[in-house]
C-alpha cells in the first residue's frame, strides 16, 4: 500500500470514529483555493460542529 492509500485508510478510520482532529490539522496546510476547488459547486456543506453532533447522536443510538 502506498502513502496515499495509507492516508486515505486512516482518514476513513478517523471518520468512522467521528474523530476529525488529525484531518483538520492536515488540511490546515492545504491552500484555501485547493479546498474550495475540491467542493462541489453550489452545494451546502455541513459544518464541523453539525458533523460532530450527528456522530454523537449515532453513537448514542448505537450504545442504547
Amino acid at each position: 500500500m502506498d502513502i496515499w492509500e495509507s492516508v486515505i485508510e486512516q482518514i476513513k478510520t478517523d471518520l468512522e470514529a467521528c474523530d476529525e482532529t488529525a484531518i483538520y490539522e492536515m488540511l490546515q496546510s492545504v491552500p484555501r483555493e485547493n479546498l474550495r476547488a475540491y467542493l462541489p459547486e453550489g452545494e451546502v456543506h455541513t459544518s464541523t460542529a453539525t458533523w460532530l453532533d450527528i456522530c454523537n447522536q449515532e453513537e448514542k443510538l448505537t450504545n442504547e
